[in-house]
């Protein structure tokens, strides 16, 4: 994945699948990859009769770790394989990885997360708690360089509260709601009035 400017994006690179085994490796390495756990969006392409089986994203995670949620829960006990040959332009505003200052929206980085790692069946114990370890020091260097911590503390407490308190809605339920946004009996045929 590169920015706009040709240079490698750091975010939502793939890493290598912790834990992969000497065979997996080498497998994977035959056809020009590398073992995955997780992927991004961002050019992933995902076996269909996987999604029939484990279900589609969940539509309540959507701004942060949708994908993250929605790979881990396909890769469980399959392959996932991340090919470098495959290059694609993440367009994103800034040039950075996931420890840029995040705002409010650090508020869904830390909802999702919670409900990932407390709801989802996406990860393993000792992977929850791989992870878990990875995300909270993350967050701490996200706080420790931010310029406004007040606004990270406020959506950590909210994301902490919601992301233990709520679960998230079924993709039936966040749809309707959406649906209910739009007015279904508008007349004119602009996008803005259907639900595309």
């Amino acid at each position: 994945m590169v920015w706009t400017d040709g240079r490698d994006h750091p975010m939502n690179t793939p890493r290598v699948k912790p834990g992969a085994s000497k065979a997996e490796l080498a497998a994977a390495a035959r056809a020009g990859c590398a073992p995955i756990r997780s992927a991004s969006f961002v050019s992933v392409l995902v076996d269909a009769a996987a999604v029939r089986e484990r279900g589609l994203p969940v539509a309540d995670y959507f701004l942060w770790n949708d994908d993250f949620e929605f790979t881990t829960r396909l890769l469980r006990g399959r392959t996932g394989l991340s090919c470098p040959a495959s290059v694609v332009v993440h367009k994103t505003r800034t040039f950075g990885g996931t420890e840029t200052d995040p705002g409010d929206r650090f508020y869904y980085e830390v909802r999702n997360k919670i409900w990932l790692f407390t709801r989802s069946r996406g990860l393993a114990p000792g992977e929850r708690a791989l992870y878990a370890g990875s995300s909270l020091r993350r967050w701490a260097r996200t706080y420790a360089r931010s310029q406004d911590r007040a606004t990270l503390r406020r959506a950590l407490g909210k994301g902490l509260n919601d992301g233990l308190l709520r679960r998230p809605r079924g993709n039936d339920e966040v749809m309707t709601t959406a649906w209910r946004r739009y007015d279904p009996g508008r007349s004119d045929d602009s996008a803005e009035g259907r639900l595309v």
